[in-house]
């Protein structure tokens, strides 16, 4: 699948810095919005063309298609000319510009081996894949790409945009879509689903940041799992969306797991991210509401502030103060916990009985206390250790004497008593919480903190004994989906004769 970037920078240096990052983290090909670029000339466009070191696309929208090019149509038709000639691997084209003005700067394009992207946003809501064809009927090449815009405000929006682009690839029209708007950005989620090869990121606030890393990494993410080929999807309203409310999804192997398992379920369910840009968490809320989603998983950092947005939470949540899984029923919005149960499973897999056992956990917020809390439920002599002083007080109240709190700088001299030692996921730390060199002797070690991804399993050679976030998954899971879902989930339906090719995607 390739993924675009837009380029949405007034300076050359500028678009160049920020194309070759996007490369950088992924993206296919980049678009440079030259209505953007100040008193650009030929030279201008040549070395932005040649500065980028991968597929560009050439765009200069005019207002009514929501760009910033003020001149008249001749002025526009002439600049678009010395781009076709500048270098770049292809031109964006709208589709509803004059008849005229369309065939020669398509034929100059054809002359120069460049392929055309044709665009056209239409402001008024999706339109039919019959009025768009005909736009381009004449002109379009195989090779080239239509990139259907309209505004997204729900659901229904979403569904009859990818319509119209999935009807638009059975007639054999490469189609990109492009939502508009607040929610615009779940279309580029979805786009695999209808057979598009094309998914478009726009970064909120791009003149500014740029390309952010978590929004190419985000499309990146929810589709490293994309469902196999035998799963057809004939209409993209009977896809189930599930949300993540995660601060980083670039790095969260959340999206791949949640789709494997949908995928080798032959559901029609997708995960996608809800954490876009800078909204507060009552935005995003309603976000998963105007989306129908029956509910969505909430990240690290999330699970103690999102308690005071929810109609109601369940009493474990409640309990040690954090919330992984939200459950959409009607008007009630309610969080529970779910990594609890994570834990609570994986503790049957491990090799010694929990009772007694000495237990080092490592980490922050809610996903360490729900490692604490199902380490003290099975009895055994659970130790934390935390980088921040508000959670050394969140833990003390939560779980007393049943947990003891030690310092953080003296993590270390807490190993070596440690019979089982947990990482927890985190957000960005400027270190590991532990080198691996650190461990020594038969331990067994839980690291939720690892981002490469292994089959459940594969079990680490050596003396340390070492299970991953795909080991304790499917009992998490299981627990969230039965609640989503109102169906019963059993652990062992969630991963089945999964092999390391899965898993890389």
């Amino acid at each position: 699948m390739e993924i675009w970037a837009n380029i949405v920078e007034s300076d050359p240096s500028r678009i160049i810095s920020a194309g070759n990052r996007a490369f950088e983290e992924g993206a296919s090909a980049v678009v440079v919005r030259m209505d953007v670029v100040r008193e650009w000339d030929e030279s201008t466009a040549r070395f932005i063309a040649h500065g980028v070191h991968g597929k560009t696309i050439a765009s200069l929208r005019s207002r009514w298609q929501g760009g910033f090019f003020n001149g008249d149509e001749d002025e526009r038709s002439k600049e678009l000319g010395m781009l076709v000639d500048s270098g770049f691997t292809m031109i964006e084209l709208e589709a509803d510009i004059d008849a005229i003005h369309l065939r020669k700067l398509v034929a100059r394009a054809r002359n120069n081996k460049m392929r055309v992207v044709f665009f056209f946003n239409s402001f008024a809501g999706p339109l039919p894949a019959e009025a768009l064809s005909t736009m381009i009927t004449g002109h379009y090449k195989v090779g080239d790409v239509f990139s259907v815009g309209a505004p997204v405000r729900n659901r229904r929006d979403m569904d009859a945009l990818l319509q119209s682009a999935m009807e638009l690839s059975k007639a054999g029209i490469d189609a990109c879509p492009v939502g508009m708007g607040d929610y615009g950005y779940f279309s580029s989620f979805l786009a695999p689903l209808i057979d598009s090869r094309f998914a478009c990121g726009t970064p909120e606030d791009t003149a500014s940041k740029n390309v952010e890393a978590s929004v190419i990494g985000d499309i990146h993410g929810a589709w490293k799992a994309f469902p196999p080929e035998d799963l057809i999807i004939t209409r993209p309203s009977h896809t189930t969306l599930i949300g993540g409310l995660v601060h980083y999804t670039f790095s969260s192997p959340v999206p791949l797991l949640y789709n494997l398992v949908f995928s080798q379920r032959s559901a029609e369910e997708v995960y996608v991210p809800l954490a876009w840009g800078r909204r507060s968490v009552e935005d995003l809320i309603d976000m998963a509401v105007d989306m129908e989603m029956p509910g969505f998983h909430v990240g690290v950092g999330l699970q103690k502030p999102i308690i005071g947005a929810l109609d109601d939470v369940g009493s474990l949540a409640r309990t040690i103060q954090a919330v992984d899984t939200v459950v959409i029923r009607g008007e009630e919005i309610k969080g529970y916990n779910t990594r609890f149960y994570g834990y609570l499973g994986l503790t049957e897999e491990l090799p010694v009985s929990i009772k007694d056992q000495n237990v080092l956990v490592l980490g922050s917020g809610g996903e360490l206390r729900s490692a604490v809390a199902a380490f003290v439920k099975k009895g055994a002599n659970v130790r934390a250790a935390m980088p921040k002083k508000k959670d050394e007080e969140d833990v003390s109240e939560v779980f007393e004497e049943r947990c003891r709190v030690v310092p953080w700088a003296n993590r270390k001299k807490y190993l070596s008593p440690a019979k089982i030692i947990v990482l927890t996921p985190s957000l960005r730390t400027k270190e590991p919480f532990l080198d691996p060199e650190d461990i020594r002797g038969r331990k067994i070690l839980i690291d939720l903190q690892t981002r490469k991804m292994e089959p459940p399993g594969k079990r680490q050679p050596g003396e340390v004994l070492r299970f991953t976030i795909s080991d304790l998954f499917p009992y998490q899971a299981a627990k969230a989906m039965s609640m989503w879902f109102d169906k019963e989930v059993s652990s062992e339906e969630v991963f089945r004769d999964l092999s390391k090719a899965d898993f890389e995607g």
